[in-house]
């Protein structure tokens, strides 16, 4: 696992410390890390779910944000700015609202719609609106962040006028914003056919429909404005790098889980999982529809100390919605009500085959019904997410516990088949960890 970008990484203590001393000789406030997501269905994509349920999809671009920053930002249903089919008329007319949503940085993508057969805006009119829109942002001292226009193709391929500007706003955003202070990312070079760049029509293959991203495409994206994000966010996410159990006096911030180093071996493996090999201490391993899916557990040093707990997968599911899910349950005596609680790990994996998703979530039964609050959650059945290479943290939403009427909550890192496909590939959990946030 060293073929990985080490910007994107998080930070080791000598790094972290000379971070925090480079902030402090700015001599400016931290900025608040919980961006604003700007735009269309494409943004909309990140963040599914209907309350309390929220889970953080791994089609969508700004979902990859955290993973691809060290987890310096997050993402969460309360800023999703984003309305599917808007044009940038109505962006610019809700952008108000939008701001009074709060945050300190906004990520944008929108104007395709503009572009749509029932709507098609002279080109004109989109620079107004999107420039109008952005210099709204700069005025409330926001700092906005813009990925430029994606290709299309597919029924929501674009041809003769409107293709032409397509390609002209995409020129324009890359030439023009940066002139207003405006940061701006191109995923472009990465997700167009070479074969049809003249077109203008996207790799397939990184699509749902060739205008939405999918578990592919997404941290494709995402890579070409990542660096703005870490440009700006000085700090990585917190993760366990000793075990600081929780204690309401003296260590409140403390692992409300256990062994979040994941040391041992004496876990308690379910004959549902199909798994050989140590499991680590204090988690417990099954497959749900996992039949004919197989694993093989293994452990190693985690970068950040402690361990890997390592899962070589094999086999074919045979079933629907076979996941594999390592978990450990959140002690109800540690949680009060109004508590925001998350779970945190570092996840790596590489050569990924009929995987549809690695998430770190928490589920709660609240009134005798289930819900979910999920990072990187898969897109659907059957829709692989990207084979990596990758290493990075996982932040799940924030969840405000009720003791009162939540009767289980768990902790788990989640491994999703699809039904039919072999299985193939490493991944690898680390630093593993639930905590209050206070």
């Amino acid at each position: 696992m060293n073929n990985f970008d080490f910007a994107t990484r998080p930070l080791f203590a000598s790094q972290r410390a000379a971070t925090l001393q480079a902030l402090a000789r700015a001599g400016r406030p931290p900025l608040d890390r919980f961006i604003n997501i700007v735009g269309d269905s494409r943004q909309a994509n990140a963040i599914g779910g209907t309350p309390p349920t929220e889970t953080h999809e791994n089609y969508g671009i700004a979902a990859w944000l955290p993973f691809y920053t060290g987890g310096r930002v997050r993402i969460g249903a309360a800023r999703k700015s984003a309305t599917p089919g808007y044009t940038s008329k109505q962006v610019l007319d809700n952008m108000d609202t939008y701001i009074a949503a709060g945050g300190d940085v906004f990520f944008n993508l929108y104007c395709t719609n503009d572009r749509n057969p029932t709507n098609a805006f002279p080109l004109g009119t989109s620079k107004k609106n999107l420039e109008a829109g952005l210099r709204k942002q700069i005025d409330a001292g926001k700092i906005p962040i813009m990925l430029a226009e994606l290709p299309r193709g597919g029924e929501y391929a674009l041809s003769g006028e409107q293709l032409s500007y397509h390609l002209a706003m995409r020129e324009w955003q890359l030439t023009r914003l940066p002139e207003m202070g405006v940061r701006v990312g191109d995923a472009w070079p990465y997700l167009v056919d070479p074969d049809n760049e003249h077109l203008a029509l996207p790799r397939p293959e990184l699509y749902v429909d060739q205008l939405h991203l999918n578990g592919i495409g997404a941290p494709l994206a995402v890579r070409a404005v990542a660096h703005h994000f870490i440009d700006l966010f000085g700090v990585p996410l917190e993760l366990p790098t000793y075990d600081s159990p929780f204690d309401a006096t003296y260590n409140p911030r403390g692992w409300l889980t256990s062994n979040p180093l994941l040391l041992g071996t004496s876990g308690t493996k379910n004959g549902t999982a199909n798994a050989t090999g140590p499991l680590a201490t204090g988690f417990s391993l099954a497959g749900t529809n996992w039949t004919g899916a197989t694993v093989t557990l293994f452990q190693e040093p985690s970068p950040l100390g402690g361990n890997y707990q390592g899962f070589e997968l094999g086999g074919t599911p045979t079933a629907a919605g076979s996941t594999l899910i390592m978990e450990q349950v959140i002690p109800l005596a540690n949680v009060t009500a109004g508590d925001i609680i998350r779970a945190v790990a570092l996840t790596a994996f590489e050569n990924l085959q009929g995987v549809g998703g690695v998430s770190i979530d928490v589920r709660f039964v609240r009134g005798g019904n289930v819900y979910y609050v999920k990072s990187l959650d898969r897109y659907a059945e059957g829709s692989p997410m990207w084979v990596g290479p990758g290493i990075g943290p996982q932040e799940t939403p924030f969840l405000t516990a009720d003791p009162t009427t939540d009767t289980e909550i768990k902790m788990r890192a989640v491994i999703y088949g699809c039904q039919n496909v072999p299985i193939r590939g490493t991944v690898r959990i680390g630093n593993l960890g639930c905590q209050k946030v206070l």
